[in-house]
């Protein structure tokens, strides 16, 4: 394998720990499309250790999964809730609770059995209306264990969307119905009393607010090995397309990851590499390749290049990328060839 994704347990428990002092409820941990591109069997059971016993997934495959890593024990809530009858037999059988999103679902969901709802105060996508939920709240039977809402701009500082937000969340308070309110942002920008609150991308190392300086400890490090070294003469256009020419004494590592493993293609000569400094990425990212241009260092075949880690933060990567490090994490090793190497020691 020319590729390597390491992924630090110390440094998601320490995230863990750093975000359960920061809410002000128990604090889940949102485990979905493979714990954020990481890996839900080493997440996990990291995140058991550290005390964590509510995890949060969006499809009730991901609800499976987590449920036969974690035993009996945890509450795992699937945000998706119910679509079929069939598929409120495997809820059943793997004792996951389902967020209920509707007049639809709630009526597919035996609701004597445990379940929370949905309610939208802002965010357009998955829940009752507004009026809707507060309707169905004052004339429902059977109380839900839990009542969540999701913030849309909780990364915007004050904006005044999520004033209008937090009146509505007043508003349901009326019920005496423990709440969810908080993901990453929510819990580290803003102060929500709350009863479960939901971690997720600054669990990873990613920052809620996109900027580097508020990030948390990195949990992967993704590296490629030098496959060859060139010293190619002046204006050699390097790469498919010939997008970048070389200058005098320029030295090229071909180095062996690529889109497929989750380097984006964005990153053509807009991006960095790191091994004891930081080297520029040029020409364009192939499927299984990427060239680096480093004038006055040893790198030789066999080494190894640091493209997201301590050194390239994911928020770097990101931003080079035009994107968020939530697509640069849970796009890792898509073609699953990565060699994956799990470490108690910080990155």
């Amino acid at each position: 394998m020319s590729g390597r994704l390491t992924i630090s347990t110390e440094a998601l428990a320490q995230n863990y720990r750093s975000l359960a002092t920061a809410s002000k409820g128990v604090t889940a941990g949102v485990v979905k499309a493979n714990a954020y591109g990481v890996g839900i069997d080493v997440v996990v059971p990291t995140l058991l250790a550290e005390g964590c016993k509510v995890f949060f997934v969006a499809t009730v495959i991901e609800g499976q999964r987590v449920r036969a890593i974690c035993g009996l024990d945890p509450t795992i809530y699937v945000l998706s809730g119910v679509s079929t009858f069939d598929e409120v037999e495997l809820f059943v059988d793997d004792n996951l609770r389902p967020v209920l999103n509707s007049s639809d679902q709630i009526g597919l969901w035996d609701t004597s059995k445990p379940y929370a709802v949905h309610v939208d105060t802002g965010m357009e996508r998955l829940g009752f209306e507004f009026e809707d939920g507060l309707a169905w709240l004052t004339q429902q039977d059977n109380t839900p264990e839990l009542l969540l809402t999701h913030f849309a701009r909780a990364d915007e500082g004050e904006h005044r969307a999520i004033q209008t937000q937090l009146d509505k969340i007043k508003m349901l308070r009326q019920f005496q119905i423990p709440m969810s309110v908080s993901n990453s942002a929510g819990i580290l920008l803003h102060d929500v009393t709350e009863d479960v609150a939901r971690a997720g991308i600054a669990l990873y190392g990613g920052s809620p607010s996109g900027a580097v300086e508020d990030c948390l400890l990195p949990v992967i490090k993704l590296e490629g090995r030098v496959l060859q070294v060139r010293e190619p003469a002046e204006g050699t256009p390097v790469g498919y397309g010939g997008t970048y020419n070389t200058s005098s004494d320029e030295r090229l590592a071909t180095v062996g990851v690529g889109y497929a493993d989750g380097v984006s293609r964005l990153l053509s000569s807009n991006g960095q590499v790191w091994a004891g400094q930081h080297f520029n990425i040029v020409g364009r990212v192939s499927m299984d390749m990427l060239h680096v241009s480093f004038i006055g260092s040893d790198l030789k075949p066999g080494d190894y290049v640091e493209v997201i880690g301590a050194h390239v933060s994911v928020e770097e990567v990101a931003s080079n990328a035009q994107t968020l490090s939530y697509e640069v994490l849970t796009g890792l090793d898509a073609a699953r060839r990565l060699e994956r190497v799990t470490t108690k020691a910080l990155l």
